[in-house]
C-alpha cells in the first residue's frame, strides 16, 4: 500500500516536471524567434535554455543514462572540430566567438533535448513549440509596427516590416515555417482552423520582404502536397493535391501583384533575374552572388580544414570592405570549416533525414513533416547562415529523436512486461 502511494507520487511528481520543461521549451523557441537579434534581451533566452535544461535533466536522469544517436554523434564531432580550428584560423577571436560561447551551449541543448523528446515521447510537444513560436513572432511584429493598422501603413509606404524586432530574414523564416506546419495540419489532419495562423504567419513573412521566406513557404506547401498525395497513395488525391497546388500559386502570384509586397515582389524578380543573368537586378542579389564566388575561389585554397570556424567573414571583407557572412550555409561551413567540418555538420541532418524517407510510409504523416521541414530547410540554405543559429539546432534535435527514438532501459524493461503479459 505505501509503495503505491510512493509510485503515486513519484509519477504525479514527474509530470509535474514534464509540464514545467514543455513550457519552459516553449518560451524558449518563442524568445529565439523574438529576441536573437536583441542584444538587451538575449540573456533571458539564455536564461530559459539553461532553465528548460535542468527541468529535462531532473525528468531524464532517474530513468535513463544520456544517450548519443548518429546525429548527435556528428554534432559533438562538429563541435569538438570548430574548437580544433581555433588553431589554425586566420583572426583566432572569431572562431574563439562561435567555437567556444556559442556552439558547445547549442550542442549540449540539443543533446538533453533529443533524450528528453525520445525519453517522454515529446515529438509532438516540440513541433508546436516551434509552430507556437511562430505564430507568437507574427503577431508580436504586427504589434510593434502598432498594430494591423500601422502594419498595413508601413507595407504601403515600400518598407520591409520587422526591422525593429529582428533581422527581417529571421521572422521571415520564423513565419514560414509556421506556415507549413498549419498547412500540414491542413492537409493531413483536416483541421481547417489553422487556417487562421497560417494567413497570419504568411501575411507576416510576405511583409518582410524576405525572398527566403517566399521561397521556404512555396517549397515547403509544394512538399506536404506531395508527400501527402504520396502517402495516400490514391490518383484522386493526387489529382486533387495538383489543384491545390496550383490554386495556392496563383493566389500566391495574385497577392505580389498587389501594391502592399511591392517590396517583396520586386526583390524576388530582382534575385530570378541574378540567377538566370537577364532583366534589372537587385543590388542584394548581386553582393550575394559575388560572395558565394569568392567563397568558393577561398574553399578551392583551403579545402579540407578551412580557415577556422566563422572565418568566412575575413573573405567578405577582403572583397566587399563589409565584414558580412558569405549568404550561403554550404559555402561558409566549407569556407570555414572545410570538407571534414562541413562532413560533420550535414552529417547530423542527412543522417536523420535518410532514415525518416526511408520510413515514410510506414511512419505517417509526422515522419512526412519532418522530411517536409528538413527538405525545405536544406534547400534555403543556399541563401542563409544557419550553423550556429538556435533555432536550428531544435531541427536537428527534432528530426533526430523522429529518426531515432532510442528507448531507454526503464522504457525497454517496461515494453518485455507488457508483452509478457
Amino acid at each position: 500500500m505505501n509503495r503505491a502511494i510512493a509510485v503515486g507520487k513519484t509519477e504525479k511528481r514527474d509530470k509535474l516536471f514534464e509540464k514545467i520543461a514543455n513550457i519552459l521549451l516553449v518560451l524558449y523557441a518563442i524568445s529565439i524567434y523574438i529576441w536573437s537579434d536583441d542584444d538587451g534581451m538575449v540573456v533571458y533566452s539564455t536564461l530559459l535554455c539553461f532553465a528548460s535544461m535542468a527541468f529535462m535533466l531532473i525528468v531524464i536522469l532517474p530513468r535513463r543514462h544520456i544517450v548519443l544517436s548518429r546525429p548527435m554523434t556528428y554534432l559533438l564531432l562538429f563541435d569538438a572540430y570548430c574548437i580544433a580550428s581555433i588553431l589554425w584560423a586566420r583572426e583566432s577571436w572569431r572562431a574563439e566567438t562561435i567555437a567556444l560561447r556559442t556552439l558547445p551551449m547549442l550542442t549540449v541543448f540539443a543533446i538533453i533535448l533529443y533524450n528528453y523528446i525520445v525519453e517522454v515521447d515529446g515529438k509532438q510537444t516540440l513541433f508546436n513549440a516551434i509552430y507556437i513560436a511562430g505564430i507568437a513572432l507574427a503577431a508580436y511584429t504586427i504589434w510593434m509596427q502598432g498594430g494591423i493598422g500601422g502594419y498595413l501603413q508601413l507595407l504601403n509606404s515600400g518598407v520591409r516590416v520587422g526591422d525593429n524586432v529582428n533581422n527581417v530574414n529571421t521572422i521571415g523564416l520564423g513565419t514560414g515555417i509556421s506556415v507549413i506546419i498549419a498547412f500540414y495540419y491542413v492537409m493531413f489532419h483536416k483541421k481547417v482552423y489553422h487556417l487562421a495562423p497560417l494567413a497570419l504567419c504568411g501575411f507576416v513573412a510576405l511583409g518582410t520582404g524576405s525572398n527566403k521566406a517566399l521561397i521556404i513557404m512555396a517549397l515547403g506547401c509544394f512538399l506536404v502536397l506531395l508527400f501527402y498525395a504520396y502517402i495516400t497513395n490514391n490518383i484522386v488525391t493526387m489529382l486533387k493535391a495538383v489543384l491545390v497546388l496550383v490554386l495556392v500559386g496563383l493566389l500566391v502570384v495574385a497577392l505580389l501583384q498587389l501594391p502592399i509586397f511591392e517590396t517583396i515582389n520586386k526583390r524576388f524578380n530582382g534575385m530570378i533575374n541574378a540567377y538566370l543573368g537577364v532583366g534589372k537586378i537587385d543590388n542584394s542579389a548581386r553582393i550575394r552572388d559575388y560572395l558565394v564566388q569568392v567563397g568558393l575561389q577561398q574553399f578551392a585554397k583551403t579545402p579540407f580544414f578551412g580557415i577556422g570556424v566563422n572565418n568566412g567573414a575575413t573573405v567578405a571583407l577582403a572583397a566587399v570592405g563589409n565584414d558580412y557572412y558569405l549568404h550561403n550555409n554550404y559555402v561558409e561551413l566549407l569556407v570555414d570549416c572545410g570538407v571534414v567540418g562541413t562532413f560533420f555538420f550535414y552529417g547530423a541532418i542527412v543522417s536523420s533525414l535518410l532514415k525518416v524517407v526511408k520510413g515514410l510510409k510506414k511512419g505517417g504523416p509526422m515522419f512526412a513533416l519532418v522530411a517536409i521541414i528538413l527538405l525545405a530547410w536544406l534547400i534555403i540554405q543556399y541563401g542563409y547562415v544557419c550553423y550556429y543559429s538556435k533555432t536550428t539546432y531544435l531541427y536537428i534535435a527534432l528530426a533526430a529523436a523522429v529518426a531515432f527514438p532510442i528507448a531507454s532501459e526503464r522504457k525497454k524493461a517496461v515494453g518485455r512486461y507488457q508483452e509478457g503479459r
